[in-house]
């Protein structure tokens, strides 16, 4: 029997609970027995629903499937199982743990993926970074939803290439939980967390979790090679070359980077009636990354100057993130969701200069301190038996205070500033108003219609030894979307979609200011300068997808898509003109400014499924292709033609999930194909230092429950021991045991 008129009945019942809240849906309606609807979704529409009725192809990794992957940070599970996901960064097996991460999602790379926590942007105020992703404490999650395309009509600035949104668990009844992990080999590491969470009768409920972790860092994957000529005698083993295909030479590394992270996180919950709760809660995170002595393996002299050190540490990240808000009825007819965030960001780095030593001596310290203040306001009814309409208003605001310090110890900078050497103040800010109604046109045939408009205003000053820049920004952005989903039966689903989305530019996009020798290598100083006249990024695009449920809650997918993007921001280098002499003493031969330079054209095609293969057997497998290419280019680097960096042309992953009486078992492989790091993808030889590499890897975890409250488990991390390059040289194989209490 078909399922249409039941579900536009659950619709009415439901009132289509909309996601604002940071309780988001896993505090909504369970989801029905009929595993044919396949899994409850809610970020892809703003609407709880399922699977085969949402107007984009979701990947939703479970709190289930986290568990079973052994994930450390919620993008561990996610690159290349996730199709056309990709991440490089922070995770649980690399050496740095708060450097910056690169990733795309259908070809768009870095700010051009929204990621969310809750529904609330992480991005900071800064670049757009995601750093925050560290502080959320993997068992707090109920599960990851990835909605992959355009998606500016609902959510804004930065949803080019789709939304990643992370949802927390909501308490329903008392649980504690403990974990302790201790990583063996290169990835030596202690972690330590715990949590709480009741529900209690009288409508009060309480999650609260904290965390700590120690890493040792591992000097091997610090390589340090040089082209210096005279160390061609070195062992064979040790000459590579580097991205280009120039001879180098292993002379050492700069030591292990030992980095700590602590994090807490509490939210409570008023449950008025089983649809309607207030929340409130707060999250804070430090990391901190540190330095090792220096270890040089060539015989003879010493290296000289700044070759084999760490020359930027230490380096610190702090959050402090506060929200509250409320999700449920409004009087009989109508559902309301409203928040309200407020993020308080502190990151530093600090760098030598010429002269100075491994111990200490001159340098810089440079902060980017940001407040994020965000909130939204969404209203949805049922309009007869065939609409169900949403209204939303929604603002954000970014604040950046960076602020740079000459320093008479970099390596202690902290009481040892000697003068200011450049600030920056910005205030950027994003109102906007969308719609979105949802129309049962036949009991088969749904479409969506929606669109939002944004409006974004930027402010800057940029301050130097040269003097003062000012600079002001205003433009708007109407990001409409279509969307049809034809229901065939039960278990099979066909959707279109075609859209458009923006990318506001970031504060760091348009005010930054730093200083490096020039294009041609000499001596020299390039300075970044504002520009008024920086305009968002627009993109178009049109996407096909089929999804078949199958028996056992598994299911196929498949969707092919094309994106054109607009207005793309690149940096254009050019001669100075004269406005600016000197800076710090050195004189000014380039100038940089952020400019609209460029266009993309990106093609894809995604596969996924999931099936069991016996009742104590469940195989998963994805397979994407990306095409992604420079279509224009306006900044003098012939950059046309080339491919997208960060973008891997081909991604695939295999998997094996099994369960037998107390024993669990997981295997995943992983394919990573061929990309670039470079915008003239000039890094084309693979596998090296400063580059990636084409790569298979397996991860194996075993589990074994002792009893009904204590887990151990196994996990050998890069099973066959593949060597390979992201940028940096990535662990070999690595054992860890972890051991789970839960009452």
């Amino acid at each position: 029997m078909r399922q249409e008129k039941k579900r536009k009945k659950l619709i009415g019942a439901l009132g289509m609970a909309a996601l604002t809240g940071t309780w988001q849906a896993s505090a909504q309606e369970p989801a029905r027995a009929d595993e044919s609807l396949g899994e409850v979704v809610v970020t892809a529409s703003r609407i709880e629903q399922h699977s085969l009725e949402a107007p984009a192809s979701v990947s939703v990794v479970s709190a289930e499937k986290l568990e079973e992957t052994g994930a450390a940070r919620p993008t561990d599970a996610l690159t290349a199982r996730v199709p056309g996901f990709y991440w490089r960064g922070p995770t649980g097996i690399a050496d740095r743990a708060i450097t910056g991460s690169t990733h795309s999602l259908r070809g768009q790379n870095l700010s051009r993926v929204k990621i969310m926590l809750d529904g609330v942007s992480l991005a900071d105020g800064n670049s757009g970074q995601n750093r925050s992703l560290v502080g959320i404490e993997m068992d707090d999650i109920e599960r990851i939803e990835v909605v992959p395309g355009v998606s500016s009509a609902l959510y804004g600035s930065d949803a080019i290439g789709g939304v990643v949104n992370v949802i927390t668990k909501v308490p329903t009844k008392q649980e504690i939980n403990a974990k302790y992990i201790h990583g063996f080999d290169e990835v030596k590491r202690d972690g330590y967390s715990a949590s709480y969470r009741n529900r209690w009768e009288n409508g009060l409920a309480l999650s609260f979790s904290a965390g700590y972790e120690e890493r040792e860092g591992s000097r091997k994957q610090n390589q340090v090679w040089s082209a210096t000529k005279s160390y061609a005698s070195r062992d064979p083993k040790d000459v590579s070359t580097n991205t280009k295909g120039d001879p180098t030479y292993l002379i050492g590394d700069s030591g292990a980077i030992p980095s700590r992270i602590s994090r807490v996180n509490a939210r409570i919950f008023y449950e008025l009636d089983r649809k309607s709760r207030f929340y409130a809660g707060f999250g804070y995170f430090e990391a901190k990354q540190g330095y090792r002595n220096y270890h040089q393996y060539i015989s003879g002299p010493a290296v000289t100057g700044t070759t084999l050190w760490n020359t930027s540490a230490p380096t610190y990240n702090e959050e402090y993130r506060y929200f509250a808000g409320y999700d449920g009825k409004l009087g009989q007819n109508f559902d309301l969701n409203a928040n309200i965030s407020y993020a308080k960001q502190d990151y530093y780095y600090v760098t030598s200069l010429s002269g100075a030593t491994f111990n200490g001596g001159l340098g810089y310290q440079t902060g980017t301190p940001s407040n994020n203040l965000e909130g939204s306001i969404q209203l949805g009814s049922a309009i007869g038996q065939k609409q169900y309409l949403i209204l939303g208003l929604s603002s954000a605001r970014n604040e950046l205070d960076r602020k740079s310090y000459n320093v008479s110890n970099w390596r202690h900078p902290e009481g040892h500033h000697t003068g200011l050497r450049d600030t920056t103040d910005a205030d950027s800010r994003i109102n906007a108003f969308f719609i979105q109604d949802q129309i049962f046109v036949t009991d088969a045939l749904t479409l969506y219609a929606g669109g939002r408009y944004d409006k974004w205003t930027s402010d800057g000053t940029v301050w130097n030894s040269v003097g003062t820049l000012k600079s002001k920004a205003s433009k708007s952005a109407f990001s409409p979307k279509l969307a049809v989903v034809y229901r065939w039966n039960d278990t099979l689903s066909f959707r279109a979609s075609v859209g458009k989305a923006f990318r506001a530019p970031t504060n760091n996009d348009m005010y930054a200011l730093s200083r490096s020798t020039d294009k041609n290598g000499t001596s020299g100083a390039r300075i970044l300068v504002p520009d008024p006249g920086v305009k968002p990024e627009t993109a178009t695009a049109i996407d096909f997808g089929v999804e078949k449920a199958l028996p056992g809650n598994g299911f196929v997918k498949a969707a092919v898509y094309r994106t054109k993007l607009k207005d793309m921001l690149y940096r254009k280098v050019f001669p100075s003109d004269g406005s600016y002499d000197y800076l710090g003493g050195v004189p000014i031969t380039e100038l940089s400014r952020m400019t609209n330079a460029g266009e993309s054209l990106t093609k894809g095609i995604e596969l996924s499924g999931e099936m069991p293969l016996a009742s104590w057997l469940r195989a998963s497998a994805s397979y994407t292709w990306t095409d992604a290419k420079i279509t224009k280019d306006d900044t003098g680097a012939s950059l046309k033609g080339k491919f997208v960096r960060y973008v891997p042309k081909n991604m695939a992953s295999i998997g094996l999930d099994a369960r037998w009486r107390d024993w669990s078992a997981n295997l995943m492989t992983t394919y990573v194909g061929k990309r670039y790091g470079q915008e003239d993808n000039s890094d084309r030889v693979e596998n090296v230092y400063g580059g990636s590499a084409k790569y298979w890897l397996s991860n194996l975890r075993v589990g074994y429950r002792i009893d009904k409250n204590f887990k151990a488990t196994l996990a050998i991390n890069n099973l066959f021991d593949k060597k390979y390059y992201e940028y940096y040289l990535m662990p070999g194989r690595n054992v860890s045991l972890e051991i789970r209490a839960a009452f």
